[in-house]
């Protein structure tokens, strides 16, 4: 907590969501369209905190970048998929594990607790695979007939629950593709014309310019949400040239079983 120079009062809070992030920069294709897409994926919801565009050009120019909302994936073009990063290295596994694999096993308030959308392990209790201290990510409310206490934030979880597996999720669900050409078939948008636009200013190459910023939930509002393979949000350019330009970007989500 802390005051800005008009002496407002500023509030950072913190949750326990599994967070991620890609950066990197890509040439965009001449008449470029979609340039960047973030597609949701099934077992978690995807809440888009951030996106950030920069960059640089061999002309100063200014153009209209449009985020659009498409309920089919792109086909075609030239893309990769960008390397996701965690925001916290302790989140979660590296890969979607069961971390109970007893049959019969009791998990109860005396070694474990809730807190945001998962549990940490206060002891081991005998549980196979179980760090302690460490904080897992649930993917269920009820994986395995395993279930958790309706509030969080340390409320303790229900004892006596015999469980077969719990399932917990390390890598990300959400998928962020860079394009270096033109799709071949945008895919279906789900309302005529973007629901957010801006003007982004590049300068001359070597110089610094001004960030364009997307963001979400930062003032009592909902973030950009995404549910499954078919919800997608595109960073789309509108077949504007830019002249021998680079463009850098920055997104940040997080990724809760709500």
């Amino acid at each position: 907590m802390r005051s800005n120079n008009n002496d407002l009062l500023m509030v950072t809070t913190e949750n326990f969501n599994i967070s991620y992030g890609v950066a990197g920069s890509l040439v965009p294709s001449q008449s470029a369209t979609d340039i960047l897409t973030i597609q949701g994926g099934q077992g978690a919801t995807v809440r888009v905190k951030r996106i950030t565009l920069t960059g640089a050009a061999s002309a100063a120019t200014a153009f209209p970048v449009s985020l659009i909302r498409r309920a089919q994936p792109n086909t075609g073009g030239t893309y990769v998929a960008l390397p996701v990063i965690k925001m916290d290295a302790a989140d979660g596994s590296t890969s979607n594990t069961t971390i109970v694999s007893t049959s019969g096993v009791t998990i109860n308030a005396a070694n474990s607790y809730q807190t945001g959308n998962g549990i940490i392990f206060s002891s081991t209790g005998g549980l196979t695979g179980v760090n302690s201290n460490t904080y897992y990510y649930i993917t269920s409310a009820t994986p395995y007939g395993f279930t958790i206490a309706a509030t969080s934030g340390g409320t303790a979880i229900f004892p006596g629950y015999a469980v077969a597996g719990v399932t917990v999720a390390g890598t990300a669900v959400a998928v962020v593709n860079a394009y270096t050409t033109n799709a071949t078939s945008l895919g279906s948008a789900i309302s005529v014309g973007p629901f957010r636009q801006q003007l982004l200013t590049l300068p001359l190459s070597g110089a610094q310019g001004n960030p364009l910023i997307w963001q979400w939930g930062d003032k009592n509002d909902k973030a950009l949400i995404l549910r499954g393979s078919n919800d997608i949000v595109s960073v789309n350019l509108n077949n504007y040239i830019v002249p021998g330009g680079v463009i850098n970007f920055e997104i940040a989500w997080e990724e809760d079983n709500s």
